[in-house]
């Protein structure tokens, strides 16, 4: 039987975004860096739309090659 993990609510800076290749980091609350992929945005609309600098939250969840965020909102 999977084991259902919980998801864990995050909340930082877009510190590093590469629109050419569809990937960024965003700075943590608590000062560590967090891998988020283009299909992880879901607000602004768009992710071309996100910028450094932007205050967002997200979920953070377990993938191969460590955690990642999903679900990424801006905050307004």
């Amino acid at each position: 039987m999977a084991e259902n993990k919980a998801l864990v609510k995050g909340k930082g800076i877009v510190k590093t975004i590469y629109h050419d290749k569809g990937f960024g980091f965003i700075r943590q609350d608590d000062g560590t860096d967090i891998f988020f992929h283009a299909s992880g945005v879901c607000n602004p609309p768009k992710f071309e739309d996100l910028r450094e600098g932007h205050e967002v939250k997200y979920m953070i969840v377990e993938a191969p090659k460590g955690n990642k965020a999903i679900g990424i909102t801006t905050v307004y």
